[in-house]
């Protein structure tokens, strides 16, 4: 360090540990007691090559300089992410047998695994800017442009955040989908090889986690299946997960009968070089060649300073502990292994680390003083949620599209197994993913689609962490994976997994779209009833689209919109009913066909609807058409889904006793965010003195009603016309009992809405 620590900065243990590993590199010198035959001809068995010896080293001793300068800023206030990988830095070793060709997403400690890819193309000088960037925050940091700390900056470095193990689920879902994407994309569009590997790595902490296990579970199904799933999982073990003593269960773990079921396994001491290669380069031979997955446990690792700045390890790690941890320095031996190989001269190895260490403190100099984000970016921020939208397009090409296509008056349910067609038949890259969804689905949605698109109609087990976890990875192979949950209630178990994929455009700025068309059924009030399957509660991150139809035909229209959306990269969710499933009758006694819709023709000026139009259903019920044609009007309902069906039966009911009362109806489908339309309407369609009621599927209270939020973001920018009165309703704020409907919004509760405006 060329620079004048205080005596504070110089009592770190990182910075004590620079000084003692500098110290041994002087005192080298002499060859030591192996020979270099010995290690030459270790070299040669394992088929490492030098100039490879040299990179590890390399990456290893940038990855180490990198966090002692990420310690020093830290304690200076100038960096803000502390984790360390100290202890683990050889472990550039594990991704030298992968080709560029290949994916890669590296735990958050392994830091060298990315950095030995990158300094495949790019200088030692870039690189370390980079990572200097990251701890730092800084705006020009390449990998999250300055969000977060993550490790990537190669092509096919994904991006791993600080949820541990999430970074599993979606290497399964590349593995998965590699041979799937050569065999429907042109070569021109393929982002893999049919023979890439998918090389995952996790801490010993992260195998106890659900993401890991559920990934390692649908592995081994996988294989068993004889599914291609070409997989390396790396399990680095420290025995600790910051206070949590491992006590040996890796080993346990992942031995034969052990967690990892019949998968092929690899082990090395983490600390030898040559054998983390030589492992490595197996684990990953075996899953390039027989298309099976595999474990890679490299264990016997220190953790040789705390997880993070702020870890107190006296507090769980008696003094001998923690010192016998910074004693251990694998990168040492690996960079003595180097000198003894006559890959580097002593002299040359200190050069090399001054060097490095030089670079470090220039580069940490230089990007804490570059820009971060403040108050003025933030809309930037907002506008880095998700991909922006894809414009208008020309009408699709004919000869793609079904001759003489018949505008089929249907149900809800029957129209959407013609869009799915209809969208298999002109995309080739679009897949249909769920459970039980090869023979139709709990709904019959997809009834026929498996015999039509073999390969493209894919069942999973019933997981939903893997199963979000497999789309987000066929979607970074260049699929366009259309996912079905079977009940809405169970993305509950896959909360966190669809968050990551809600999250991905905005972490990455944009590098890493999800785009993919979510399904969630079992919606509101529905055939069997019960909380379980009639969820009527939406969670909307930023960077979700959701929509929700009401009939079969605005359905079609709106989800070419939406598909088109999500192969543009954004991640859309439709919540789809199922008492509309079926529905034809508004009134079944008088057999009105109101639900009963034609199926949009694909070339039709209105053969989309996008998500910042609204339907307007306005005097007559049957009728439908532009706001103004019978504006204006004295009051409005906005409502979505199975919310149309109980509005029109209110709206009767409420003109019916009052035959001067004009009320729109307003189907508001898309739901994150209120439509452009939504806001002309409210300004042009309005008698003075109107009244508005948000009427919400979902139920009341903080536990998530979009309407709510909608009507709440239109009040405090304006856009509600002064002289309106508003209020929102919703289902009841419980949880839904069987055999009954009792909670969810209904016809009374419009009515009662809008007579209290009135007697406002």
């Amino acid at each position: 360090m060329t620079r004048v620590l205080s005596a504070e900065l110089r009592r770190l243990p990182e910075v004590v540990q620079v000084e003692a590993f500098r110290s041994n590199i002087i005192k080298l010198g002499a060859i030591g007691d192996v020979g270099v035959k010995k290690i030459e001809q270790d070299l040669a068995n394992t088929g490492l090559q030098a100039h490879e010896l040299a990179r590890i080293v390399n990456a290893g001793l940038a990855t180490f300089h990198c966090h002692v300068e990420a310690r020093i800023s830290a304690f200076l206030g100038k960096a803000y992410y502390t984790i360390g990988p100290c202890g683990e830095e050889q472990l550039a070793a594990c991704t030298i047998a992968l080709r560029e060709s290949d994916a890669l997403a590296a735990h958050y400690r392994h830091v060298s695994l990315s950095l030995e890819r990158q300094l495949r193309t790019k200088s030692l000088q870039e690189v370390i800017l980079n990572r200097a960037r990251a701890h730092t925050c800084s705006t020009l940091e390449l990998v999250t442009g300055g969000k977060h700390c993550s490790i990537g900056g190669h092509d096919t470095d994904y991006i791993v955040t600080s949820t541990l193990a999430s970074q599993a689920p979606p290497a399964l879902g590349r593995a998965l989908g590699f041979a799937l994407a050569s065999k429907l994309l042109p070569i021109n569009e393929q982002v893999f090889p049919k023979d890439a590997v998918s090389f995952v790595s996790v801490g010993n902490g992260s195998t106890h986690n659900a993401h890991f296990l559920a990934s390692v579970n649908l592995s081994n199904y996988a294989e068993h299946v004889n599914i291609k799933v070409p997989l390396v999982f790396a399990i680095s073990d420290n025995n600790l997960c910051i206070s949590l003593k491992g006590q040996g269960w890796m080993s346990k773990f992942t031995s034969s009968g052990g967690g990892v079921g019949g998968m092929k396994r690899f082990e090395a001491n983490g600390k030898d070089v040559l054998q983390v290669y030589d492992q490595s380069r197996k684990a990953i031979e075996h899953a390039r060649h027989n298309k099976k997955p595999a474990m890679l446990l490299l264990h016997s690792l220190p953790r040789r300073f705390g997880h993070a700045a702020s870890d107190r390890q006296s507090a769980y790690l008696s003094k001998e502990e923690i010192a016998l941890h910074e004693e251990s320095n694998p990168l040492q031996d690996a960079c003595f292994l180097a000198v003894r190989a006559g890959v580097l001269s002593p002299k040359q190895l200190l050069d090399k680390f001054d060097f490095i260490s030089h670079l470090a403190e220039e580069a940490f100099a230089q990007a804490s003083s570059e820009p971060k984000f403040s108050f003025h970016s933030r809309a930037d921020l907002i506008a880095s949620n998700s991909h922006a939208f894809a414009p208008p397009t020309a009408s699709l090409v004919a000869a793609k599209a079904k001759k003489n296509q018949k505008a089929e008056v249907d149900v809800l349910r029957k129209h959407m197994t013609r869009f799915f067609e209809e969208q298999m038949h002109l995309q080739d890259n679009v897949v249909y993913i769920g459970e039980d969804v090869e023979h139709g689905g709990y709904y019959l949605c997809t009834d026929g689609l498996k015999t039509k698109f073999p390969g493209r109609v894919i069942d999973f087990p019933p997981d939903e962490t893997t199963l979000v976890g497999a789309a987000m990875g066929f979607a970074q192979v260049g699929l366009l994976p259309i996912l079905e949950i079977p009940y809405s209630k169970y993305l509950d178990c896959a909360a966190d997994m669809f968050a990551e994929a809600c999250l991905a455009h905005w972490l990455s700025n944009g590098r890493q779209a999800n785009g993919m068309l979510v399904r969630l059924q079992g919606f509101e009030r529905g055939i069997f009833g019960g909380n379980f399957h009639t969820h009527n509660t939406l969670v909307i991150p930023p960077g979700l689209d959701v929509v929700c139809f009401s009939n079969g035909s605005d359905y079609v229209r709106g989800m070419r919109y939406a598909l088109r959306q999500a192969k543009a990269g954004r991640v859309v969710m439709s919540v789809d009913c199922t008492d509309l499933l079926t529905k034809k009758h508004l009134i079944d006694a008088d057999k009105d066909g109101h639900f009963l819709t034609p199926y949009p023709h694909l070339n039709d000026d209105n053969g989309e609807l996008a998500f910042d139009e609204c339907v307007f259903l306005h005097h007559h019920h049957l009728n439908k058409g532009k706001a103004e044609d019978e504006a204006p009007y004295s009051a409005a309902i906005v409502t979505y889904g199975t919310g149309v069906q109980v509005s029109l039966l209110a709206r009767a009911a409420l003109e019916k006793r009052d035959s001067t009362q004009r009320i729109l109806i307003i189907e508001c489908a898309y739901l994150s965010s209120p439509p452009k339309r939504l806001l002309k309407v409210f300004q042009h369609s309005l008698k003075a003195q109107a009244r508005i009621l948000f009427a919400d599927i979902c139920k009341e209270g903080p536990s998530g009603a979009p309407l709510a939020s909608m009507a709440t973001a239109l009040h405090s920018t304006n856009a509600l016309p002064k002289d309106v009165s508003w209020k929102v309703i919703g289902a009841q704020p419980t949880y839904n009992p069987l055999s009954s409907l009792v909670t969810f919004l209904s016809v009374d509760d419009i009515i009662r809405g809008m007579e209290t405006i009135s007697e406002k």
